[in-house]
């Protein structure tokens, strides 16, 4: 146990220095997104757990899992029209009990390009997302090209590993595919697209498709359709329609089929509930009044299970900016959702505001009411209070604690500790620009003193704190 420890502060120390290393090899400017620089984050998460899983281990398990990441991002490096994107992880986790340590390190996403001749041509190579025209669903491990051509048309090629349901087929699909859109933006755009996937019998697609959109004055459509050739069958179909009648009102429908194979993230065991849509239709709006209310609003009915089961879900959030500079807000939302076997109901409230010494706070309650019990259980409740702290620019410090029963915990309380870095830590505080003179007599000659922080001879007279 005692060397586990030194392995978390190693990776630590690894991803902090590196951080370090990396903001020391860039000319520092007075805004950290200014283009030409590399700009990076460094975050150590520990989640301290206490847990009671019932009908598995039927005993307390403390877990305490740790996680370093790092990210880095940079355009037109140097001005040399390079860019960089990356994001890695190093994880640990030191347990009692049953539970052995383990230890993980992985490539989120990473690659690296060039983007030249006044962005006419953008090339990138490495780990990355390619949804491009209507087979959108592509994970890459390869290389992909943009070209800009006259005519305001746009070229896509790209090559590399796909991945479908759940990413499963990961590395073992090889793909490649293409696009050419026509994009006169004031109008629209239309474009066709091909894609070819080579692997398993399941991952197998040739597909071709076509997307795109069109706008008149306040009304927006967006379709795609893609078949595919081997299957002889559609992969994807979906059109959506936005009308924005006011500035601050929104009003937007929707409706696709897709592929089983699609895929649709779990975040929670909540989603779960609905892991894929076969069928979609429903709509909705947002709303930002010009005063401090905001809030939207949705309603879908779906088909899943091969068209098996009818469900729906539907949404309504509610907020509030108590302040006129919206540090203090709060909020609520209902949600719905039946998957035609069983749903919930879901009620929550939250609230945040920012506090004096650089602090931020939040509290969250969550509840779930099940319309059938699951493993038993009727309800689930989870509590939250957050708390950031910003000493510095570039530099925040977290503190989360949570009580949550659900159906796979009888009752969970976790804390989570975090430390973010930023390179913003490390560069010149920006000054402000002096303001425009009136005359040459109006500074220097008239008797009067220059004002803290304005600028004589190029050199500030007083910068600001951190």
């Amino acid at each position: 146990m005692n060397a586990q420890p030194n392995v978390k502060v190693r990776q630590f120390l690894l991803a902090l220095g590196l951080a370090a290393g990396l903001t020391s090899q860039v000319a520092w400017a007075d805004e950290p997104e200014t283009e030409g620089e590399v700009h990076v984050t460094a975050k150590s998460i520990t989640t301290i757990s206490r847990e009671v899983v019932p009908g598995a281990l039927n005993a307390t398990e403390q877990q305490i899992p740790t996680m370093q990441i790092l990210n880095l991002r940079g355009e037109n490096i140097g001005g040399s029209g390079m860019f960089a994107y990356g994001s890695g992880f190093a994880a640990q986790q030191i347990a009692s009990g049953s539970l052995p340590p383990a230890r993980a390190a992985d490539l989120a996403y990473g690659y690296v390009g060039w983007d030249g001749l006044d962005h006419k041509i953008r090339i990138s190579v490495g780990r990355q997302f390619v949804f491009s025209g209507a087979p959108r669903y592509v994970f890459m491990d390869g290389a992909s090209a943009i070209v800009r051509l006259p005519a305001n048309l746009r070229l896509d090629v790209y090559g590399g590993t796909a991945a479908f349901s759940a990413f499963q087929n990961e590395f073992s699909a090889p793909v490649v595919g293409t696009r050419l859109a026509w994009m006169p933006w004031t109008v629209g755009h239309i474009a066709a697209a091909f894609q070819d996937v080579s692997g398993t019998t399941e991952a197998t697609r040739r597909t071709v498709g076509t997307d795109a959109s069109l706008r008149i004055k306040s009304l927006t459509f967006t379709g795609a359709y893609a078949y595919d050739l081997l299957g002889r069958g559609m992969q994807e179909a979906r059109i959506d329609g936005t009308w924005r009648p006011f500035p601050w009102l929104g009003i937007y429908a929707r409706g696709e089929a897709r592929d089983p194979l699609a895929y649709l993230p779990r975040n929670s065991i909540f989603t779960a509930f609905v892991q894929r849509t076969d069928g979609l239709v429903g709509g909705g709006f947002d709303i930002k009044t010009p005063g401090a209310l905001y809030g939207s609003g949705s309603y879908d009915r779906y088909i899943i299970g091969g068209g098996n089961l009818d469900g729906y879900r539907a949404q309504l959030n509610v907020g509030l900016r108590l302040n006129e500079q919206g540090t203090y807000r709060t909020g609520v939302t209902y949600n719905r959702m039946f998957n035609g076997d069983n749903g919930y109901d879901q009620a929550r409230i939250w609230c945040r505001g920012e506090l004096p010494a650089h602090l931020t706070a939040a509290v969250d309650l969550d509840s779930y009411f099940f319309f059938s019990p699951v493993r038993g259980v009727s309800q689930s409740l989870m509590a939250t209070a957050a708390l950031r702290y910003l000493p510095l620019r570039g530099l925040t410090a977290g503190l989360d604690g949570q009580v949550w029963t659900n159906p796979y915990y009888t009752s969970q309380v976790m804390a989570l500790v975090s430390l973010t870095i930023t390179d913003a830590l490390f560069r010149p505080v920006p000054v402000a620009a002096p303001p425009p003179k009136k005359s040459d007599d109006d500074e220097g000659r008239s008797g009067y003193p220059a004002a803290p922080g304005i600028a004589i001879n190029d050199r500030p007279l007083m910068r600001g704190a951190l």
